[in-house]
């Protein structure tokens, strides 16, 4: 066996796969797909021993694993996942952990960090993952990988466990922007008008919610790259507390509506900590989520009011330096919560972002997210090539001056 491999992928035995296209925009990539996917021939076991033993195997791929094979990519195996998908960790108390490939000490970041994993480990070049309040954001940049949140309902969610519908995304985790771009190939959606000479949009409540480390260095590196920007209030007239409230009643309600049978039946089969979370659903009334939802509706008008179509808005993807692995729960809760506060932003308002990392293939001295228009997919990848240019030029700057 591979141990370095075993970190990433579950130990099913291979399954005959139906055919791949041998000519598409993906032929030649090697895709992981997160066990919250069916896969023909394989079972799905959301990283619960109890629905793994329930499943049985399944005999149809979900639409979206069949669409990105369809396209070329071949399948490699199905990855770990925070156990149910609610979980921002990386921890998995049934099935062991992915451990970070950049440092073991690390949290890998969950749900799909055995997607971010195994494209950090160089098993695949294509991590299928999902997103509801970070999962693939928190792993990809935490990996040293690529993340992409796209669009909210820009890609089909059947034949994949849900979570919390209203938030949950296909999502994909990539090491470099060449792969992310065949990838915007097959994205269904067009591309909003983008003006790559546009500054981006910093806002200074979502930069106030992260340590002043993390904001030292993310304006330094903007500065460092003569990358145009320029600083607004607010990204809402919804404070990011008020924001976070309204998201956290939607996502535990749905959240305990999507897993109620499980919790019902065998709630033993579940971690204490997040069989904690799921309850918290079966306190929320009726009023609690239209008041939510209310919230959630304004929230999307004024991003739409307060940012012009195309607009890139960029902030800090972690505002805090991620605990170890081995921290306390209540490390690890502060750490989840802290997260939130910038992750529900794409959530509540459905829109795209991308998460950069620090190092990588961009060779990026800082780590950023990057949201715009829902649609504008595509608008994101073109705005990372020109941050790469950027970085490319500060680079060749600097080997100047050292000559």
């Amino acid at each position: 066996m591979n141990t370095l491999r075993d970190n990433a992928f579950l130990p099913f035995p291979d399954a005959p796969m139906a055919r791949t296209s041998e000519i598409g925009p993906l032929s030649g990539l090697r895709l992981a797909v997160k066990d919250i996917y069916d896969v023909e021939g394989y079972p799905t076991g959301a990283g619960n021993a109890f629905v793994l033993a329930s499943s049985g195997i399944k005999s149809k791929t979900a639409p979206i694993v069949r669409n990105l094979m369809r396209a070329g990519a071949e399948f490699v195996g199905k990855t770990y996942t925070d156990e149910l998908a609610y979980s921002l960790t990386g921890l998995n108390m049934h099935f062991g952990s992915p451990r970070n490939p950049l440092d073991d000490t690390w949290l890998s970041g969950g749900s799909s960090s055995g997607s971010a994993v195994a494209v950090a480990e160089g098993f695949a070049d294509i991590g299928l993952g999902s997103d509801t309040s970070g999962s693939i954001r928190l792993p990809a940049t935490i990996n040293g990988c690529i993340g992409w949140r796209p669009t909210h309902g820009a890609f089909p969610m059947h034949g994949c466990r849900p979570l919390a519908p209203s938030f949950d995304t296909v999502g994909f985790v990539v090491a470099n922007l060449d792969v992310l771009d065949r990838l915007m190939e097959i994205c269904p959606i067009g591309a909003q008008p983008c003006d790559l000479d546009a500054p981006i949009l910093v806002p200074e409540d979502v930069l106030a919610v992260c340590d002043g480390e993390i904001v030292d260095r993310f304006v330094g590196g903007l500065d460092r790259q003569g990358i145009d920007y320029r600083f607004v209030p607010r990204i809402s007239r919804i404070a990011l507390d008020d924001a976070l409230r309204a998201f956290t009643t939607i996502l535990w309600y749905e959240a305990w509506q999507s897993n109620r049978d499980l919790l019902m039946r065998r709630p033993d089969s579940i971690d204490p900590s997040i069989r904690d979370r799921l309850t918290q659903g079966l306190a929320i009334t009726p009023s609690h989520l239209e008041e939510a939802r209310s919230v959630k509706e304004g929230f999307q008008r004024d991003l739409e009011e307060l940012f012009e179509p195309g607009a890139i808005i960029a902030f800090p993807t972690l505002p805090i330096v991620p605990p170890r692995r081995d921290a306390a729960r209540d490390e690890l809760d502060t750490f989840r919560g802290r997260v939130l506060l910038i992750n529900c932003i794409a959530s509540l308002s459905g829109r795209p972002q991308l998460t950069l990392p620090k190092g990588g293939s961009l060779r990026m001295s800082f780590e950023v997210s990057l949201i715009t228009s829902r649609q504008g997919d595509r608008n994101l990848s073109a705005k990372a090539r020109a941050l790469q240019g950027s970085t490319l030029r500060e680079r060749e700057g600097k080997n100047v001056n050292a000559g």
